[in-house]
């Protein structure tokens, strides 16, 4: 997916490159501060790390060369109560510590510890279509590789006359669409960033006014009739009724209309009334973008419990038998399992009306349980 900077109101490379020497910055650096930004917004952590791939074609002794010479760093984009230029000088000044004290290289890090960065950030000035070789001029392409390296990354490329933003992700982490709103983000935020360099980073909008205002628009939903006064389950069983064969919920790997959802959270239900569980009782769910979750979820109040929804919690049903991380909800004791940590044995609650539970994420301090 491509999207030239150079469009739709966006400042053009002249514009970009002029601003960034007028502040004592290089355009990498504005650029990889809106990438910061986007995915600080994007995860809903004001603090986030990426990996960035600096060329070395800044060496002088690599500027004539042909080829890739590259650096990988980990950077860390700290987007807590700062001002736009404090925040792009912040990470210029970590990601030049990182670089010139670094005495154990990233990238043999990650091959001992057997890790790989999840989120990449590269930047490539100075893209040459046609080079001298030998006396012949050939014209340099770029080797698509047949699959991502990374869950997500973001490749700026400079070329004379406009930067291209590309954002590159698996099709079953990140649609096209998320693709494209990303890559659409990054383009908002270079503008905004420009245009008002001495605001406060968390006032700058990293999407346009019109795109503003649809999202507000879809945000107040459509108004539905309903008794108030009706439980979830009851509407939902209602529904799955009146409408079986109406799709309910998707994910990548398909979908489920009403009818097979209601059948599939009775059947967990079942087991889980089998297992001992029932009103008053709190089941570790696993937050996750799939249609078990919503099965876990519902078959839990099928039965008059409670869910406590978190990452890597113990997960219940089939979500183990399609692929999850978790255990099937006859692993559990109602009563506590001395085989399972405290955070995923399901307990008796004081107040059997509690219905979900979360935890916050902690970004300002301690998590915070909300019931």
């Amino acid at each position: 997916l491509a999207i030239f900077m150079e469009t739709n109101g966006v400042p053009n490379i002249s514009s970009n490159d002029a601003w960034c020497a007028a502040h004592g910055l290089t355009p990498n650096l504005l650029l990889m501060g809106a990438f910061g930004l986007v995915l600080a917004r994007w995860c809903r952590h004001r603090r986030i790390a990426f990996t960035v791939i600096n060329h070395g074609r800044r060496g002088r002794r690599y500027a004539e060369a042909y080829g890739m010479f590259v650096r990988s760093a980990p950077v860390i984009a700290d987007t807590r109560g700062v001002s736009v230029m404090d925040y792009i000088r912040s990470m210029r000044g970590e990601l030049n510590s990182t670089v010139r004290y670094a005495v154990y290289p990233f990238t043999h890090f990650c091959r001992d510890m057997g890790v790989t960065p999840d989120v990449a950030f590269g930047f490539q000035a100075g893209v040459q279509e046609m080079v001298t070789l030998d006396g012949c001029s050939v014209q340099g392409c770029q080797l698509t590789p047949p699959m991502t390296r990374s869950d997500l990354s973001c490749m700026v490329y400079l070329t004379d006359s406009r930067y291209e933003v590309r954002m590159e992700s698996s099709e079953a982490l990140n649609p096209a669409s998320t693709l494209l709103t990303l890559a659409h983000a990054v383009r908002w935020a270079v503008g905004n960033m420009m245009a008002h360099p001495d605001a406060s980073l968390a006032d700058i909008a990293i999407v346009s006014h019109d795109e503003e205002q649809r999202l507000l628009t879809l945000s107040h939903g459509e108004r539905m009739d309903y008794d108030a006064d009706d439980t979830f389950i009851r509407l939902f069983l209602r529904q799955a009724q009146r409408t079986p064969d109406a799709p309910a919920v998707t994910d990548v790997a398909g979908s489920l209309t009403y009818g097979p959802l209601a059948a599939c959270a009775e059947a967990r239900a079942a087991t889980l009334t089998a297992s001992g569980y029932g009103r008053g009782h709190l089941i570790p769910v696993e937050a996750r973008q799939t249609k078990e979750y919503l099965i876990d979820v519902i078959a839990a109040w099928r039965i008059g419990a409670g869910v406590l929804v978190g990452q890597g919690a113990g997960c219940m049903g089939l979500s183990s038998g399609a692929g999850g991380r978790g255990q099937e909800a006859g692993d559990y004791s109602p009563n506590g399992d001395d085989n399972c940590p405290d955070s995923q044995t399901p307990r008796l609650l004081n107040s059997p009306e509690i219905a979900y539970v979360i935890y916050t994420s902690g970004s300002t301090g301690e998590p915070k349980g909300v019931m």
